[in-house]
């Protein structure tokens, strides 16, 4: 994303827990080792105080910190440490780290800025996914207190292709999270209307999971919403559909756009990428759907861990 003539990330995520926990988790060094690819943060957290980022007990991040309001924004710069390894990276000049915290209708909006790139550096292209991973390894942390451990061999030539980024077509919107367990908990997620109901607004109603059949979500009293067809399906890894909006009344004649969610299993954890595409220039649906697609992905993902944890616990108590 870009703002004027700088280069920025943006991220958001909602997040089941006060805004407190929130704040330690990003300040503490015992947490952060759990979500942020094993790294501690050590700082005295003032404004102008050094912020360094330790990951497996190195010096891999330095910056100070600039903006510091418990629990609400955290902000410090950011540069990469010296590295024989990488002397590209280091030579990146800084760049800004800002957290937001924010009231949501059930816990927290979490909103975080890597901004100050006036080219796409190494950093910027680096960070680009990895801030994705800590945000999911954050809320998994908060919501259930575990951790997130990825796969990232890329030498798997056979899922060479599940690990590049989708096209977008046209206009569009991308969402990427990262959900610990294997695909085919997310594929049930996704369509069976009984967890569906539990973080998406309507259930979803499909006869058959085959391309070419209708799909459509429906409210409580059987009023359709959403109506599409299934454009692709591979179970457990694709899924995609055309989308018409049937809610708003000033996107009745707008031509469909398209979903697509894809699952990519990285070990213990799978990346889940959805994108909502191919809308038309004065879309009103594009911006009807851009929050609560947020909200259903992260939604999503507390669904499953939560499942996950649930049969863990009952496996446990079975077996004590």
């Amino acid at each position: 994303m870009t703002s004027g003539q700088e280069l920025q990330h943006v991220y958001e995520s909602e997040i089941h827990a006060p805004a407190d926990a929130i704040w330690d988790a990003l300040t503490r060094g015992d947490l952060t080792e759990r979500y942020w690819y094993n790294t501690t943060v050590v700082s005295e957290w003032r404004v102008g105080a050094p912020v360094r980022f330790f990951r497996n007990g190195t010096l891999s991040v330095h910056g100070r910190v600039m903006e510091f309001d418990p629990p609400h924004v955290l902000a410090y710069t950011w540069a990469h440490a010296a590295d024989e390894a990488d002397p590209e990276l280091a030579s990146d000049p800084p760049s800004t780290v800002r957290w937001t915290i924010e009231p949501a209708e059930s816990g927290c909006r979490v909103t975080l800025v890597h901004s100050g790139f006036a080219s796409p550096t190494k950093t910027y292209r680096l960070v680009r996914r990895g801030w994705n991973y800590i945000l999911s390894g954050l809320q998994t942390l908060l919501e259930n207190d575990s951790e997130l451990h990825a796969d990232w061999s890329d030498d798997d030539e056979a899922r060479a292709d599940l690990l590049t980024d989708l096209p977008v077509r046209g206009r569009g919107l991308v969402y990427e999270i990262y959900i610990a367990g294997p695909p085919e908990p997310i594929w049930q997620a996704l369509t069976e209307g009984a967890l569906t109901s539990q973080y998406f607004p309507q259930l979803v109603h499909v006869d058959r999971w085959e391309t070419g059949a209708p799909i459509e979500y429906r409210e409580a009293d059987g009023t359709a919403v959403i109506e599409g067809e299934l454009l692709e399906v591979d179970r457990p890894f694709l899924l995609r559909y055309s989308f018409r909006n049937r809610w708003n009344t000033n996107a009745v004649t707008e031509p469909p756009s398209r979903v697509t969610w894809r699952i990519t299993p990285l070990g213990e954890v799978c990346r889940v990428t959805l994108v909502h595409d191919d809308f038309s220039a004065d879309s009103p649906t594009f911006d009807d759907v851009r929050r609560g697609w947020l909200e259903i992905t992260c939604g999503l993902k507390r669904v499953v861990e939560t499942l996950r944890r649930d049969q863990r616990t009952d496996v446990g108590v079975l077996n004590g």
